[in-house]
């Protein structure tokens, strides 16, 4: 099937989906995008071995740096079980991108940020 022709979604990765980490295999049959980042509206937390991107309080955001991807709707569904959706460990909903993409699907963490550790912009410097 064209790719042009499928009901595809652009999604937001900022952690271990992004090339090069541990579970980026998922978009191997995926289209990559191009690098971005957000607009300064969030947080990045470290769990476990996994970053949490959660929703700024009081405006104190900031950009964090990721990727974007177009995945087609068989692979939306299994990032979406990777992150653990239906239990309530993440939530995908659209976010806020600095560029010339300005919305994508993003996982958002829901679960207590106390005892985490915030890792700044960037899940590689952390």
């Amino acid at each position: 099937m064209n790719r042009c022709s499928e009901n595809r979604t652009n999604v937001f990765v900022y952690g271990t989906l992004m090339r090069g980490e541990s579970r980026h295999d998922a978009l191997r049959d995926q289209v990559f995008v191009k690098e971005t980042v957000t607009e300064p509206l969030y947080r990045l937390y470290l769990i476990e071995d996994y970053p949490g991107l959660v929703d700024a309080v009081d405006g104190a955001g900031v950009s964090i740096v990721g990727e974007i991807w177009s995945v087609d709707q068989t692979n939306l569904k299994q990032l979406d079980s990777i992150e653990c959706t239906e239990s309530g460990l993440y939530e995908r909903r659209k976010i806020q991108l600095a560029g010339s993409i300005p919305v994508a699907d993003a996982w958002f963490y829901l679960q207590n940020l106390d005892r985490l550790t915030e890792i700044g912009t960037n899940w590689r410097c952390r």
